[in-house]
């Protein structure tokens, strides 16, 4: 396999996970898995494509025109048309602003494409924009999975295609980088600074990794076999790695955390209500919680893969053992022709009332139809604030400040009768 062919399992979108489980991208490479789309993939490639047209066409996501964005090369046969909800434009609106208060910084053309970042590794950016010694690499998630700046290969490896751009086809010296994600769904914006020595400290540790990987898959080929020591399974690596539905040392990662306080599984589920204690017990400890905490996401991702291969094969006429399809539930009935139906009920002679459901605008679609600044002079002081949203649980290395707990709001309720009492 040579390079350009390696190219596509080398991602700089995926260097979380091959640069932390070598071993991912060479199965993805021998099978030739690129992971399947999604409804929140094609969401987040939407939200991408919308931004780099806004960028630069220099209009607001608001006053984009088009109603869809297209996905998919102008080469493929098929482009699909994705339409643009309201949040949508709301949140790449957000990120929009952000990048574009950066005054006194030039920028690189959204569309352009870092070619040969690294070893034949390409990808295109975001946003970057320099000026006074400074470089900047701003990156959008639309997604709802906090991400953090600090070290992010993905964006320290565009970092060095925007680098290598500045320095030397514009000949300015940059000394200090700094890496930004917007996450506009989350209301959260991560940065972490860094500086072109270290980015190229980083370079030759990815050039390392990827001439590794090169022997492996030659080697793996040759055996047909990858060697146990170039998989490191973690929540990082393998969540979005295409494989891990069929990776057995995912499934031994997840299996042994889970089983590794009971010596035999068997016994506990076999001794009733004494076994389902012992498990209660042993899982609400503080140290056993915190560690399986950081497991859940990737095991969550990790079954509803199982399932994804299972109705894929059956759907392919082969079998599970002890499953089968079945029909699923229906949908809701609709109108087969609304005009047939709206000119049907109206020859009834029945009233508009029941013929259709009038709903007020949202908050959002009002600001959007009114604009901004005439909403927030005459029809703001309308506008309730969304409830609180309920209590998550994140580690302690999360930026949001904590809450209180239902402890601590029954001592502060406490203390306050105490004091009105002792008044």
């Amino acid at each position: 396999m040579d390079m350009k062919d390696l190219s596509k399992y080398l991602r700089p979108s995926g260097a979380s996970r091959w640069l932390e489980c070598p071993g991912s991208a060479i199965v993805c490479s021998m099978q030739g898995l690129e992971g399947s789309s999604s409804v929140y993939a094609e969401e987040g490639t939407a939200a991408h494509k919308l931004a780099e047209e806004c960028l630069i066409k220099g209009c607001t996501a608001a006053e984009y025109p088009n109603a869809w964005v297209a996905l998919g090369e102008d080469n493929e046969e098929t482009v699909k048309q994705y339409m643009l909800p309201a949040e949508m434009r709301t949140a790449v609106d957000e990120f929009l602003s952000a990048v574009r208060s950066m005054a006194g910084k030039r920028h690189i053309q959204p569309e352009t494409r870092f070619e040969d970042i690294l070893d034949g590794i390409g990808g295109t950016c975001d946003a970057c924009c320099w000026g006074d010694g400074e470089l900047q690499v701003h990156d959008l998630k639309y997604g709802r999975r906090p991400v953090s700046a600090e070290n992010n290969p993905q964006l320290k490896l565009y970092a060095l295609g925007a680098l290598g751009l500045v320095e030397e086809l514009y000949g300015e010296p940059i000394e200090k980088v700094k890496l930004v994600i917007h996450q506009p769904n989350l209301r959260y914006v991560d940065e972490w600074d860094t500086t072109p020595k270290q980015l190229k400290a980083f370079r030759a540790v990815v050039h390392k990794k990827i001439e590794s990987i090169k022997v492996e898959i030659r080697a793996s080929s040759l055996r047909g076999s990858v060697d146990a020591y170039n998989f490191h399974p973690s929540e990082k690596a393998c969540f979005f790695c295409p494989a891990k539905g069929t990776c057995e040392h995912l499934q031994k990662h997840l299996l042994t955390a889970v089983s590794e306080d009971f010596e035999d599984l068997s016994e506990v589920t076999e001794s009733g209500v004494e076994g389902a204690i012992l498990v209660a017990q042993k899982l609400s400890d503080s140290a056993r919680l915190g560690k399986l905490l950081p497991l859940l996401g990737l095991f969550r991702s990790w079954c509803d893969e199982i399932y994804k291969l299972a109705l894929t094969n059956l759907q392919a006429g082969q079998e599970v053992a002890g499953y089968k399809l079945v029909a699923g539930r229906k949908g809701r009935r609709g109108w087969a022709d609304e005009d047939a139906v709206i000119a049907k009920m109206k020859s009834m002679r029945l009233k508009n009332e029941v013929i259709y459901n009038q709903k007020l605008v949202s908050v959002a679609q009002a600001e959007k139809k009114i604009g901004k600044n005439v909403f927030a002079k005459k029809m703001l002081y309308l506008v309730q604030e969304g409830a609180e949203g309920a209590p998550e649980v994140v580690p302690e290395t999360d930026k949001r400040s904590s809450v209180k707990s239902t402890i601590d709001e029954f001592e502060d309720i406490s203390t306050q009768t105490e004091e009105k009492d002792n008044g």
